[in-house]
């Protein structure tokens, strides 16, 4: 075994910010944190990347099933 053999990359997929400058968020709306989240930093790839999501606002749950299915078959970690 070698050490490249040990080596593993990481990609961090942020889909919030609670903290930003020193100031909690935490009071902000959610979809106000995300904004914000997207406007703060930009994506490096295979190193740092949003978070996909699709928002529901209408109340159309069937809405969310091919987002869901997908989430599923790419083996994400969570589902918020």
């Amino acid at each position: 075994m070698t050490e490249e053999d040990l080596l593993t990359n990481v990609c961090i997929c942020a889909f919030d910010l609670l903290h930003l400058e020193k100031q909690s968020l935490i009071q902000m709306p959610y979809f106000d944190r995300r904004t914000l989240l997207h406007q703060s930093f930009k994506e490096v790839e295979a190193g740092f990347i949003f978070a996909r999501y699709k928002d529901i606002n209408n109340g159309k749950i069937d809405e969310i099933k091919p987002f869901l299915k997908q989430s599923v078959d790419d083996n994400c970690e969570g589902l918020m």
